[in-house]
């Protein structure tokens, strides 16, 4: 959702640390690096996150021409989810079953069949599924030390501080007063600010 086109419901982010020489080497490696990869159902995981193309959920191949729309660094994060619907999950897992029940000749089965039979039968119906993808814009201006991430969602913003720091290095705070007073311009200003008397002159 959104940088280029759509809500402008955003979250912005102060960049702590300036970049390193040579970070756009290095950022393009860790795009790279850290691109989407589909979910591994084989392994039991329902989720999967890495980053994509702006403009295409489907392109992880990074260039610096592909990132770079001046000043800014433009690129999504992708998260990918399965979900088997519950009551989907308990009339195959029954189905099942009574299939195995029927092939073994048994009337019931024991809790460590029963147990195998349920991952079976998820497994089955996670490899059938489609997952729900969804893209968040990032826009990162490293001139500003500002970056803006298009979500507000609490779990999804801290994915990606904690991808953007794995990944490129960064250290980010939530722009708020405090996290402005940090940078050196606003801070010197602050420091010229001349005492005022907010009560009114009350004794």
């Amino acid at each position: 959702m959104g940088a280029l086109k759509g809500t402008l419901t955003y979250t912005t982010y102060f960049v702590m640390n300036e970049p390193e020489a040579g970070f756009k080497e290095k950022l393009i490696e860790s795009l790279n690096a850290d691109q989407f990869r589909d979910i591994d159902v084989e392994a039991g995981k329902d989720k999967a996150s890495g980053w994509v193309a702006i403009e295409d959920p489907f392109s992880t191949e990074f260039s610096w021409a592909s990132v770079f729309m001046d000043p800014y660094i433009c690129v999504s994060l992708r998260e990918d989810t399965i979900r088997v619907p519950p009551a989907t999950f308990k009339a195959y897992l029954h189905r099942r079953e009574l299939e195995v029940m029927e092939t073994q000749g048994k009337d019931t089965l024991s809790r460590n069949e029963r147990s195998f039979v349920k991952q079976e039968t998820m497994l089955q119906l996670m490899r059938r599924a489609l997952p729900v993808i969804k893209t968040y814009d990032v826009v990162w201006n490293p001139l500003e030390g500002s970056l803006r991430f298009w979500s507000h969602n609490k779990r999804v913003n801290e994915l990606f501080v904690e991808l953007v720091h794995r990944s490129w290095g960064l250290r980010i705070v939530p722009l708020a007063p405090y996290t402005l007073c940090t940078q050196k311009e606003a801070g010197d200003a602050a420091l010229q600010l001349a005492p005022a008397d907010f009560v009114g002159g009350v004794q």
